[in-house]
């Protein structure tokens, strides 16, 4: 520090020194320098076009709604969350070992019936408790990974009463969907875009169903039917890929759309006693049908328009076994049995017949399109022109149940170059198989 100061101290003292001297000898002025010249300025830059101005973009849709969560709770286990509009969504086990899971919680699930179905179904489906506070309804695919997907009838202590509009809408990965029988209402486009759809089953108990529950399901190829739903407005089957429906309720849908695009159709024994008229009517798409014997009746023009089909299980020839009406173009809309050639179409080849006493007059006159007949060992008799200018028909069955054949019964069918003809015929009336 004194070194620094000593240093400090010196340099004033030059300083000082410095300026003592000046004041005593002035030095000479030095000669002034000339001024620089002064640079040229330059040039100023032009001026940048602008930019042209996009256009305005269209106004964006309003978003949906958000929806928050209500409620959360620890039921068996479970995470069940419930949104603000309702839903709730179980977010699975939080438990690893069944220990953990039978702990009790702090909010007790609601009581179930005593004697309950099988509660096992598909963990992780979104549902909406119902305004009874009993019941619920499925309102989407929730959490659930499942390819296979199965509805338990009882989800959380709630019966599952209903699937909701849209609830599995676009769930491609999807391949089956089980429908239990405690299901009574089905929505509008409940399966919409269920493209991993092959088949599926709607259970008997179903009694309403929504419009275009399998629109755009384009792999789903056979429905097996067994609801008692009808609504002449709702042709809900109405889809172009779907190929067979098998029938098992007890009533057919009145909606003469609703069978369109299907191919092959299949009447389950004991399920349908009665088709109504214009049931199939213009199902041009429809190949192949088998109507059990109880059946009981058949209406006038049920298959007025099929005009693709190709083969037909039937279990008596007409309207029934007891009417006027047995004459086999009296289901296509045919009045009278001349005019069986106008209304049967050239697409059919075989026909099945499971009962009946009798193949009537003119039963099958004129149809020119059958090829193969089967008549059952219930018939005993075949009335005169039966089979009369069945001009295409090569092959009959004769049962030995028949005792007699009437008077042209077979006339003009040019292609049948043989038949059997059993012991148990007795009488065969005259030009029976006149040519």
């Amino acid at each position: 520090m004194k070194k620094v100061l000593s240093i400090l101290l010196a340099c004033m003292m030059i300083l000082g020194s410095v300026s003592v001297m000046s004041s005593c000898e002035q030095g000479a002025q030095g000669i002034q320098g000339e001024q620089g010249l002064q640079g040229e300025k330059g040039d100023k830059g032009d001026q940048g076009e602008q930019g042209l101005q996009g256009e305005k973009g269209d106004k964006g849709d309003q978003g949906e709604q958000g929806v928050g969560i209500a409620k959360v709770e620890i039921i068996n286990g479970c995470l069940i969350v419930t949104l603000t509009d309702g839903t709730v969504v179980d977010a699975g086990n939080l438990f690893n070992n069944e220990a953990e899971t039978n702990q009790p919680s702090d909010t007790e699930p609601k009581e179930e019936p005593e004697e309950e179905p099988s509660t096992e179904y598909s963990n992780g489906l979104a549902y909406k408790v119902n305004a009874d506070n009993t019941t619920c309804t499925i309102t989407g695919i929730g959490t659930c990974k499942d390819s296979a997907v199965h509805i338990g009838e009882y989800i959380n202590g709630y019966q599952v009463t209903a699937i909701g509009d849209k609830a599995f809408s676009q769930q491609t990965s999807i391949t089956s969907i089980s429908i239990p029988n405690s299901i009574s209402s089905i929505g509008d486009r409940a399966f919409y875009g269920c493209t991993g759809l092959t088949e599926i089953t709607i259970p008997s108990s179903v009694t309403t169903i929504g419009t275009q529950i399998f629109y755009k399901a384009d792999n789903l190829k056979t429905v097996y039917y067994n609801s008692t739903y009808s609504s002449a407005d709702n042709p809900f089957l109405n889809t172009s890929s779907i190929e067979k429906v098998v029938l098992g309720g007890t009533q057919l849908p009145t909606s003469s759309d609703v069978f369109l695009g299907v191919k092959e159709i299949i009447i389950l024994e004991d399920s349908i006693t009665k088709i109504t008229a214009n049931a199939f009517k213009n199902c041009t798409s429809l190949k192949s049908i088998i109507i059990p014997d109880s059946v009981v009746s058949i209406a006038k023009g049920a298959f007025y328009g099929c005009d693709a089909i190709e083969s037909m299980t039937i279990p008596f020839v007409g309207e029934s076994e007891t009417s006027t009406n047995r004459y086999f173009g009296y289901i296509f809309g045919a009045s009278e049995s001349n005019n069986n050639g106008y209304f049967v179409p050239q697409s059919l080849k075989n026909v099945i017949v499971l009962g009946g006493s009798q193949i009537g007059y003119q039963a099958f006159y004129s149809c020119s399109g059958i090829t193969n007949i089967i008549i059952p060992d219930s018939v005993t008799s075949i009335g005169s022109w039966a089979f009369g200018n069945c001009s295409a028909l090569s092959q009959v069955t004769i049962p030995d149940s028949v005792v007699s054949i009437g008077s042209y019964a077979f006339a003009k069918c040019k292609s049948l170059k043989s038949i059997f003809i059993p012991n148990s015929v007795t009488k065969i009336e005259a030009a029976a198989f006149r040519e």
